[in-house]
């Protein structure tokens, strides 16, 4: 198994574009057939529509954002 690394920021503001910023630079930072696993907390930018689609679009998901897509996208990205 490779090495686990850790990758975090601190910053005066924790917004939904600061935390879509902060994983588009982490998705950038390897191989686009990268898996990930991504652990985070239940903060509301956590969840955000916008984290929400670039979670789909790294996932290569066409579905809608809606409800039930937001749900099977966090499903995805957890067993990825």
């Amino acid at each position: 198994m490779p090495p686990v690394k850790s990758y975090g920021i601190i910053s005066d503001t924790r917004t939904e574009a600061d935390f879509v910023a902060f994983m588009q630079d982490l998705f950038a930072s390897a191989a686009p057939d990268a898996r990930w696993r991504i652990v985070c907390d239940n903060l509301v930018t956590h969840m955000s529509e916008g984290i929400t689609c670039l979670v789909a679009q790294q996932c290569a998901i066409k579905d809608g954002p809606g409800e039930e897509g937001r749900l099977l996208w966090r499903y995805q990205l957890i067993r990825a």
